[in-house]
């Protein structure tokens, strides 16, 4: 009995499904039928569900004007501050338990390694450069390409 209910609602959808198939099929046809271009076109978009140009007009943006995004622009935003690049000398340096370097600074100040970059020099006393950027902080040592993000500490 359970099978015969199941195959009972299959032919119920298959048949469902053809009859819209249809409808579509004479929605199309009367559509290819129209000569004007423009209601040829509004026809189809009916038949799709789109909306029609006159709702269209309703979410058209406004022209952009010259304000806009201005704030960004600002010289003087703190977010948008990047400065140059300051000279350091690192005169000694450790790793930590997570591989990460502290940079101890002949000024006395201490800065760490933020991110996992592995760097490369021979000996802990090297000129290096500290640039700050739109993110922190960035240290390059002398000589190499590479930057490593830093933080002082103290």
């Amino acid at each position: 009995m359970p099978q015969k209910t199941g195959v009972v609602l299959f032919l119920a959808g298959v048949m469902t499904a053809s009859s819209v198939a249809a409808d579509d099929d004479t929605a199309l046809a009367r559509c290819v039928s129209i000569d004007d271009a423009g209601q040829r076109l509004a026809c189809y978009d009916e038949i799709a569900g789109r909306v029609s140009s006159a709702d269209e007009s309703a979410v058209t943006p406004a022209p952009i004007s010259e304000d806009y995004g201005a704030e960004q622009l600002s010289q003087d935003n703190p977010a948008r501050k990047v400065e140059k690049p300051v000279l350091v000398k690192v005169t000694s340096c450790r790793k930590d338990s997570r591989r990460r370097y502290y940079f101890y600074l002949e000024n006395g100040q201490v800065w760490r390694q933020n991110d996992d970059d592995r760097l490369r020099f021979k000996e802990c006393d090297f000129n290096a450069t500290i640039v700050r950027d739109g993110f922190g902080y960035k240290l390059q040592v002398e000589g190499q390409k590479q930057r490593t993000r830093v933080k002082r500490v103290q």
